[in-house]
């Protein structure tokens, strides 16, 4: 009995404190480099929380910062890439409260205002905003990053201006593995992208610099 009364507050912790933490989204679970998705991208929060991730165009494809992308990331960051102008948008299964370590950059060299919107279905609840430019010097690991806490929501909108090239979308810090997220389902990811990635082209922050010559 005395272990019982030492241990159930300690336990009482722990659920509180898992109750309580932030989903942040890894994307690394969306596979490697230059994988790519013809539609919208499924996956969890670090709070096992099903999210659905959807571009414009419903085109999307996994980028690596110093790979194929040359930006504000840290360096080997994956983020998701949607190649056509407009918002991203990241809808979760069950109402969540809060939301962590988001960031997201331009793919065009100049500056770019980065915006986040929070809805509870189509009650805009929160907005945040930063700016940063992109530079060709540009040192890897210095992009801003959205979070929020507050009201319970279901939606949450990301979206640059200076986006005529698109945008790309991840966490400015390395987030913890996200549950379910094993090998199996990294096969699975590598099998399915993998057939795609001879037949797309590599984008990055260049394509302006590129469009400018």
């Amino acid at each position: 009995m005395r272990k019982g009364f030492i241990l159930l507050p300690f336990a009482a912790l722990a659920v509180s404190a898992a109750a309580a933490r932030a989903d942040v989204i890894d994307f690394g679970q969306f596979g490697p480099d230059a994988t790519y998705y013809p539609g919208p991208v499924s996956g969890l929060t670090n709070n096992g929380v099903p999210i659905t991730i959807t571009a414009p165009t419903g085109d999307l494809e996994v980028r690596v910062q110093g790979a194929d992308w040359t930006g504000q990331f840290a360096p080997g960051a994956p983020l998701l890439f949607d190649a056509f102008p407009g918002a991203v948008d990241i809808g979760f299964a069950t109402p969540e409260t809060s939301l962590a370590n988001i960031a997201v950059q331009a793919n065009a060299f100049g500056p770019y205002t980065a915006t986040l919107k929070i809805y509870d279905g189509a009650t805009l609840l929160a907005t945040q905003s930063y700016s940063s430019d992109n530079l060709p010097a540009g040192a890897p690991g210095t992009i801003a990053s959205f979070s929020y806490n507050g009201a319970a929501f279901d939606q949450a909108v990301f979206s640059v201006t200076n986006d005529f090239g698109g945008l790309g979308l991840g966490n400015a810090t390395a987030p913890g593995p996200a549950p379910g997220q094993g090998l199996a389902s990294g096969l699975l990811v590598l099998g399915v992208g993998g057939l795609r990635v001879a037949v797309r082209r590599k984008r990055n922050p260049l394509l302006a610099l590129a469009r400018a010559d």
